[in-house]
């Protein structure tokens, strides 16, 4: 009920199923929902991730480097955990994904800016919490349209807001961006759509989100550093790299002062901050863009990590971020380790193959 832009797409498909195919959820539960969520969710997780990969292919020109970018991403970072728990979440951030990553491909088509702009605007729709990405969508689309797009821009802008704007008042009786305020209304302790800043709310939430070893999103998907590494090391114009970290800085000030929880329950650090991993790493192609072995061995290590954590709380039935039993896992090879060994085995591969042809060819060119 919070977000309605998943309820749409996955009614479009329900419909389909209904009507041409005679499915419903009393006849054939576990099929119907099988199927809503490939045509839902986990088709927006494939289409981002394979446009991630073709975004750090096109950065690195490099297909093993893309790989490692795009699982990265995918499986180590805290989107992961939202793939299977939370349709509203995976909807408007992967929609954001696929705009973000295609404003790094060259494409000049002038139709393009006004599809990248509708998405971006169900992006919100589907998740209002991903407005404050927004800024950033808007500047890489018109930045990767060119000013020749500017009318065109402004009009698909002014559509989408009087859109929603319609839709809102149709539904609400008054416009509202957000109908988290609707939550406020329903339940007096629901206050995520309010920013309430004290001293006492930022630091507890600075303390969760970014200190404490067990909960901070640094310890449990360290790859972030990199990425952050990645936005510097860019070769991207100054304002580019000024609105990016401020995109993020203010994504992170907003989260850390909301008169709401924590978000401790579910993900391995906090869900409401996943805004912070579709704009960070894919900064990491920028990162293995040249061969430099501290950074290349830096990141297997913190890839392991990240995938590791991603991958427990994918598959974990607790959402609890300060409960790492072991006991659901007990029945695999090496138990709740099990996840970092198949880490270390996928990255660790990936990684060490990157850096000894990277190696091979740096001697084969000083020797040239």
């Amino acid at each position: 009920a919070k977000s309605y832009g998943p309820q749409y797409a996955g009614t479009l498909v329900y419909a389909f199923l209904y009507h041409i195919l005679g499915l419903t959820f009393q006849s054939h539960y576990l099929l119907v929902s099988t199927i809503l969520l490939i045509f839902t969710s986990f088709m927006l997780v494939s289409s981002g991730g394979t446009l991630t990969y073709m975004a750090a292919k096109y950065v690195t020109g490099n297909r093993l480097k893309a790989l490692f970018v795009s699982i990265s991403l995918v499986f180590g970072s805290l989107l992961t955990g939202g793939i299977n728990i939370r349709n509203e979440e995976t909807f408007g951030y992967w929609i954001f994904i696929c705009v973000y990553a295609l404003t790094f491909l060259p494409l000049k088509h002038k139709v393009w800016p006004i599809v990248l702009t509708l998405l971006l605007y169900y992006s919100v729709f589907s998740l209002p919490i991903v407005i404050l990405l927004m800024p950033l969508g808007l500047f890489r689309i018109y930045q990767s349209g060119g000013k020749n797009v500017l009318k065109t821009f402004i009009l698909t802008n002014i559509l989408c807001i009087g859109t929603i704007f319609v839709h809102n008042f149709l539904i609400f009786g008054r416009f509202v961006f957000s109908n988290y305020t609707i939550g406020e209304e329903l339940n007096p302790g629901y206050r995520l759509g309010q920013f309430a800043f004290s001293w006492p709310n930022w630091i507890e939430k600075l303390q969760f989100y970014f200190l404490n070893p067990q909960t901070s999103i640094l310890t449990n998907y360290p790859l972030i550093i990199l990425g952050f590494t990645g936005i510097w090391m860019s070769k991207q114009s100054t304002l580019t790299k000024l609105v990016t970290f401020a995109t993020v800085l203010g994504f992170a000030f907003y989260i850390t002062n909301i008169g709401e929880l924590t978000g401790w329950v579910g993900f391995g650090s906090g869900r409401y901050m996943l805004g912070v991993f579709p704009v960070t790493y894919i900064y990491l192609a920028y990162v293995m863009k040249k061969f430099n072995p501290i950074l290349w061995i830096l990141m297997t290590v913190t890839g392991v990590i990240s995938i590791s954590n991603g991958l427990f709380f994918y598959f974990s039935p607790v959402r609890n971020v300060f409960d790492r039993s072991g006991d659901h896992f007990a029945h695999l090879p090496f138990g709740q380790y099990f996840f970092i060994q198949i880490a270390i085995l996928v990255i660790g591969i990936l990684a060490m193959t990157i850096i000894f042809n990277s190696y091979k060819n740096s001697l084969h060119s000083h020797t040239k």
